[in-house]
């Protein structure tokens, strides 16, 4: 399996990435990460389905990233966070409420660990739009709230 490397800025205030490697390069602030193809692949192709409106094929597309994103940077890692709250998106897109909530719970789960407050606010935004969906609407207002605190 082909490997692509990168070089992501490291804050205290962002943690964009696990350190898969330990290589960190202390002068430049930066941290070397290995991403497989296969599974960044196949996120990019389920957020061009996604776009076109082709839903089932974006879920199996995401779900796909998720597997390999897992077996490969464990579950708790900022890609794993994304993919799940996206495959969160396209089930509202599906009208699957109740399983779109439990990819959101499992985000929330990771952005716990992440702490990153960027990402916490889009998973916000989104149980914020879920709850209205379900017609929760005091919940929703305080998530949406929250979001843009």
């Amino acid at each position: 399996m082909k490997e692509s490397t990168f070089l992501i800025e490291s804050s205290p205030c962002s943690r964009m990435e696990q350190n898969t490697d330990d290589k960190q390069t202390s002068h430049l602030n930066l941290k070397t990460v290995v991403i497989t193809d296969e599974g960044l692949s196949f996120y990019n192709q389920a957020q061009l389905r996604k776009k076109e409106g082709k839903y089932i094929e974006a879920l199996q597309l995401f779900q796909k990233s998720l597997e390999v994103r897992i077996g490969t940077l464990g579950p708790v890692n900022h890609f794993v966070l994304l993919t799940y709250h996206k495959i969160a998106i396209v089930l509202i897109s599906l009208g699957k409420y109740q399983e779109s909530r439990t990819y959101l719970e499992k985000a929330l789960e990771i952005q716990s660990e992440l702490r990153e407050e960027d990402e916490l606010r889009n998973i916000y935004h989104t149980l914020g739009y879920l709850l209205c969906l379900l017609g929760s609407y005091e919940d929703s207002l305080k998530y949406l709230t929250d979001a843009f605190k």
